[in-house]
């Protein structure tokens, strides 16, 4: 919910974070990959956005494209949920 983690390196923002930031406006997802080899691809995603919290932090994504695969777009629409 609220983040963790060091900022300088292994870090996560924070449910929250993410709703604050990508409810202002529009924001697309680009995710990039690069394996041992070299070898790139990436996939973006036209409009991001992370619900609030009252909305169960439900993922809203726009439309894929890519060369990586499209591995989000069957959690669109999910709300988040975690073991703890």
């Amino acid at each position: 919910k609220s983040g963790f983690g060091d900022p300088r390196g292994d870090f996560w923002l924070g449910l929250d974070n993410m709703h604050l930031l990508t409810g202002r406006g529009g924001y697309k997802l680009q995710i990039s990959l690069e394996d041992w080899n070299g070898i790139k691809a990436y996939a973006e995603y036209n409009s991001f956005k992370v619900d609030s919290e009252d909305n169960k932090y439900r993922l809203r994504l726009g439309k894929y494209h890519g060369t990586s695969g499209d591995a989000l777009t069957w959690h669109n629409n999910m709300a988040f949920t975690t073991k703890d």
